[in-house]
């Protein structure tokens, strides 16, 4: 369970961030692997929410006005294209 760093420049960083936060160099690694950990997180969530938006924006200028003319189905046209028939035995 144990981690050994063998870079001498990534020491000597912990080390001054554990410095300055007063802690251990193991508290300086958890609280920076928390924080990155959070903005992976919140980047993540951004992401998906820009290409939901711009989905959503490309469905209401590209699809959404050619299907105007359209009716809603029925049950039984539902049904039809779904295969309802061939699934479950009425």
């Amino acid at each position: 369970m144990g981690l050994n760093i063998k870079d001498d420049e990534t020491v000597a960083l912990v080390s001054e961030v554990a410095r300055q936060l007063g802690t251990t160099k193991t508290g300086a690694v958890r609280e920076l692997a928390r924080q990155r950990l959070a903005e992976l997180q919140a980047e993540r969530a951004e992401s998906i929410e820009t290409r939901a938006a711009e989905t959503t924006a490309w469905l209401e200028e590209q699809v959404w006005p050619h299907t105007r003319h359209l009716k809603p189905m029925t049950p039984q046209e539902e049904d039809d294209l779904l295969g309802q028939d061939e699934i479950f035995a009425r």
